[in-house]
């Protein structure tokens, strides 16, 4: 087996040889030219995406790693192959804080409780054995000392510690733990540590704005050399003038150093010579011709291809391209060059370095060791294994025809890209633009082009493995080529789908959510002709849903069924008109703002928005019928030909149904904007927040009668029922009223605010409070029935239901309950998620359920076991309308879904 020391002396005779290379022919100097996948393996952590408790120590000895229960494993670094473990320190079962490797020893840092510092042992590397044990006081990351406190060298463990000023360094010897020296540094300083495989660098801010950065021999803890960063460059903005400069110190094992301090950013060499600062380094160009071998450092940073930010700032975490780049400095000139490894950058961090040798962290949960590819320079590619040349056009993935899905009169804006001083000859990112600002752009950009189609696959899957764990996704239009899914944005609703196809990583973004999803089969097939000929095409109907029609906004209003019409109002503005069989959009009517309430009766669509707005629309054609807005309206009712609407000052107005034109306003004596009025039997009931209940004519609104009750009224609507009218209050009183009268025939007090009902059935009243329990009362009396309270939450939210016999509650302990109506028995619970937000739907002996998780669940009526589970691509807020053989729903992020009731 090739050992470590072996592969330098291999890289070192290939340097040479290079140089021999280049001697005989000018034009081509050896050098790094790529990095290759040598080996990887799962990393032990809790959480792959934020794995905080993984640490690791890196050398061309071994790669040590901890686990989650406190041990460490020891690895060869060039094959992976574990050749021990170190159990778990029982002293010490504190979790690990730091790791080291240096001269055939791995130190290991643990937390010391009631101690403000570190556990740290020394273990033999070959066989892991115990070679000493001590406590040292030590700073933590916060205060005036940041970065590492227990700095591993080959020259000892030393350890930085601040826990009095001045701060003192302190080292051990690594294979006793005997402390060897000890210094304390300059009063009222700031420091930061880091550690090279021979030296410790200490970058430290100090009283009259001296900034300097030190190289320091571990083992007599005296500077090799001391450097004052540029006085004009480290003192901060003049608005920060009273705080002292950001410090940053990143250390590579081969001792070359970045630092950040203050608006300096500059680049040193083992010896303290000042290479570059970080403008020069990205703008430096390379010779156009060279004789010499080319000389890099160990990896420094993964990121981006660098440049420099609009701030003057180095910049390595730009979104374009995908892969992360190993990003090395030229020792001799100092500029900074970077090569593609196929781990997205998103997901990668950069663990540790080894001559010729980086591993990797890729956040999906494993560690990937990479091994440098060397050749003549002038194979050096930013571009990584396939040349620029072979690039796709971006505006050549979609066509003209395709984009008119989404719009007519788009139009192809080409973005060329430069990296590493390389300017893209075709343009790798598309702007499809609309004709009119009120439209959305659609974006495409081909992320990178790997060098083969296992490459792609394989970054296309670690793609979708952090979608699926921290996105908003959609499982309905995932196949084996595509992801989309609903990325987080600082700017807004944004939608995009990742496609894969042969060696192509393609991203496809708008904040068209529609856009998206009509595009996306389009763009799949496309490129599967493109790259993959004869390979089969997924289908383009969602998976486990007959249909799935996507909105541009949020779908909370319940959707309406009527014929063979599903009619859903959307948070976009807009009212859609979807053919219940097909999903087929018969009509879109925009309303000018967020829709949250839709109905329909006699050939009509009634629809109310956010800005109070009323528009009534053709139920076949969606022709505007007539528009109407009422100032401060929140909730609307349709009753009689007539649309009664609450709003600002009081105000109860009635319009016709059919022309729009008012009929009658009423002026009441309390705020009314949040209630939501109950018509029955020719009276209006409306609540007001001052605790009035009002009964008004409802042909004329004149005032029938009005009732006071102790708390607001307003919140929940009236409930009318035979001759009796229920009115729950903000104190958790349940009123029951004489409808003609409105005299009290009997008050009921829950332990808490009523949140759920009151719902009438069998000559019984339901009724749940936040104090989470359902009371069931006699609806001529008020005398209790039954009480049920399961404990566990804060109250009864999500609806209340009562069919065939059984009561169904959802609790906010997460359960799904199923009681008996008679006795208030539990027949069933089901775990049904947190915080559902729509009332649970009975149909055919299954009871339908959604939650804000995005998931529909169908149970057995009678049993509570699961017949199907379908997960949305957003929460569902929405009740679920079963008819003809499918439950549809709305979700969160605007998609509407008809999902077989046979099976999801």
């Amino acid at each position: 087996m090739l050992t470590v020391r072996r592969l330098a002396l291999v890289l070192a005779v290939a340097l040479v040889t290079g140089s021999a290379v280049a001697a005989d022919a000018p034009h081509l100097p050896w050098g790094p030219t790529g990095w290759q996948a040598l080996w990887s393996m799962p990393a032990d952590v809790e959480d792959p995406d934020h794995p905080g408790d993984l640490h690791y120590g890196v050398s061309g000895e071994a790669l040590a790693v901890s686990t989650s229960r406190g041990a460490v494993t020891v690895h060869d670094p060039l094959t992976g192959r574990r050749r021990h473990t170190i159990p778990a320190d029982p002293g010490s079962p504190a979790p690990i804080a730091g790791l080291g490797v240096a001269s055939g020893t791995i130190v290991v840092s643990r937390e010391a409780p009631g101690v403000a510092g570190y556990v740290v042992s020394g273990y033999e590397l070959a066989t892991g054995a115990p070679l000493w044990r001590r406590t040292v006081t030590a700073a933590s990351s916060a205060g005036p000392v940041v970065g590492l406190s227990v700095m591993v060298t080959e020259g000892g463990v030393t350890v930085l510690d601040r826990q009095a000023d001045p701060a003192t360094l302190t080292t051990f010897d690594l294979r006793t733990g005997r402390q060897t020296t000890r210094t304390t540094r300059p009063p009222r300083c700031r420091l930061q540590g880091g550690a090279t495989s021979r030296t410790i660098m200490l970058l430290s801010s100090c009283p009259g704005d001296r900034v300097e950065l030190a190289s320091v021999d571990p083992r007599t803890l005296r500077p090799h050399w001391t450097r004052s960063l540029p006085r004009s460059l480290s003192l901060p903005s003049q608005d920060q003038a009273d705080a002292p400069p950001t410090l940053g110190l990143t250390t590579g094992a081969d001792g070359y150093v970045y630092v950040e301090a203050g608006g300096d950013q500059a680049f040193y060499s083992p010896e303290g010579l000042r290479l570059s600062t970080a403008r020069e380094a990205v703008e430096q160009r390379p010779p156009a011709r060279g004789t010499e071998p080319e000389r890099w450092s160990q990896p420094l940073l993964l990121g981006s291809p660098p440049r420099i930010s609009d701030r003057g700032f180095l910049d390595v975490s730009a979104r374009w391209p995908l892969p992360a780049f190993l990003i090395s400095l030229d020792t001799v000139t100092g500029r900074l060059g970077g090569l593609p490894v196929d781990t997205p950058l998103s997901r990668a961090f950069l663990v540790g370095t080894a001559p010729g040798l980086a591993f990797v962290y890729d956040k999906v949960g494993w560690i990937i060791a990479y091994k440098a590819a060397y050749g003549p320079a002038t194979a050096r590619a930013p571009f990584g294994d396939v040349p620029m040349a072979d690039w796709p056009d971006a505006c050549a993935l979609l066509t003209g025809r395709d984009v008119s899905l989404a719009g007519d009169g788009y139009r192809p804006n080409p973005g060329s890209r430069t990296l590493a001083g390389v300017t893209t000859p075709r343009p790798p990112a598309c702007d499809w633009i609309p004709p009119t600002d009120d439209r959305a752009v659609v974006s495409l950009t081909v992320d990178w082009v790997f060098g083969s189609p296992a490459a792609a696959r394989k970054a296309f899957a670690t793609e979708v493995a952090r979608i699926k764990r921290n996105g908003v996704y959609d499982p309905a239009y995932e196949t084996s080529h595509a992801m989309t899914h609903t990325p987080p944005s600082p700017m807004g609703p944004l939608d995009e789908s990742v496609v894969v196809a042969g060696p192509v990583l393609v991203r496809l973004r708008s904040t068209s959510r529609r856009a998206v999803r009509l595009l996306t089969p389009l763009l799949q097939r496309n490129l599967l002709a493109r790259y993959e000929p004869g390979a089969g095409v997924p289908g383009d109907r969602p998976r486990h849903v007959r249909w799935s029609f996507p909105a541009d906004g949020s779908v909370d209003d319940d959707l309406v069924l009527a014929g063979r019409t599903v009619y859903a109002g959307s948070a976009d503005g807009n009212v859609y008109a979807l053919d219940a069989a097909s999903g087929a959009a018969r009509w879109s009517h925009q309303t000018g703002g967020d829709v949250s309430s839709t109905s329909v009766s006699g050939g009509a669509v009634y629809a109310h928005n956010s800005t109070g707005r009323i528009v009534s629309l053709d139920a076949a054609s969606g022709r505007l019928r007539w528009s109407r807005r009422v100032a401060g309206s929140n909730g609307v009712v349709l009753a009689a030909g007539t649309v009664y609407a609450c709003g600002d000052n009081s105000e109860i107005v009635a319009l016709d149904a059919a022309t729009g034109r008012p009929r009658w306003r009423a002026r009441l004596g309390g705020d009314v904007r949040f209630a939501t009025p109950s018509v029955a039997g020719g009276t209006v009931h409306v609540g007001s927040a001052d605790g009035t209940l009002y009964a008004l004519d409802a042909a004329s609104g004149r005032r029938r009668w009005r009732f006071r009750a102790d708390g607001g009224t307003g919140f929940l609507p009236p409930v009318p029922s035979g001759a009796t009218v229920y009115v729950p209050s903000r104190t958790g009183h349940l009123h029951a009223l004489d409808r003609a009268t409105g005299k009290p025939r009997w008050s009921f007090r829950a332990g808490a605010r009523i949140t759920a009902g009151p719902v009438v059935s069998g000559g019984a009243v339901y009724v749940g409070g936040g104090d989470g329990a359902l009371h069931k009362l006699a609806a001529a009396t008020g005398r209790t029935s039954w009480d049920f309270a399961p404990g566990g939450g804060d109250g009864i939210h999500g609806g209340l239901v009562v069919a065939r016999g059984t009561v169904y509650l959802h609790h906010v302990n997460g359960l799904l309950y199923a009681l008996d109506a008679a006795s208030g028995g539990r027949r069933w619970s089901f775990p049904a998620g947190d915080s559902v937000m729509s009332r649970p739907a009975v149909a055919h002996g299954v009871v339908y359920a959604g939650n804000v998780e995005g998931r529909v669940h169908a149970l057995d009526a009678a049993t509570g076991t699961t017949r199907w589970t379908f997960r949305t691509s957003g929460q569902v807020r929405t009740t679920p309308v079963v008819a003809g053989g499918l439950v549809y729903v709305g979700s969160t992020t605007g998609e509407v879904s008809a999902i077989p009731a046979a099976g999801g």
